[in-house]
């Protein structure tokens, strides 16, 4: 009977497994921080705008109630 593999080739195998995994998982981690950065400034830019807004309607009121 062919001997199918080693106990070292299963080894290596699953180092190499643990490897891509954990490679994976800090590749995810990375995204992950990286959409909650955009979150953040998406959000900052958000309440910028509607800070904007309401100061130009604010302003636009105020030039209507004073013409």
């Amino acid at each position: 009977m062919k001997e199918v593999g080693s106990v070292h080739d299963a080894w290596n195998g699953e180092g190499a497994a643990n490897g891509l995994l954990g490679g994976t998982s800090k590749l995810a981690n990375e995204i992950l921080g990286t959409a909650e950065r955009l979150t953040r400034e998406v959000s900052k830019a958000s309440l910028g705008a509607v800070a904007l807004v309401e100061a130009g309607g604010n302003e636009l009121i105020g030039n209507t109630l004073g013409a």
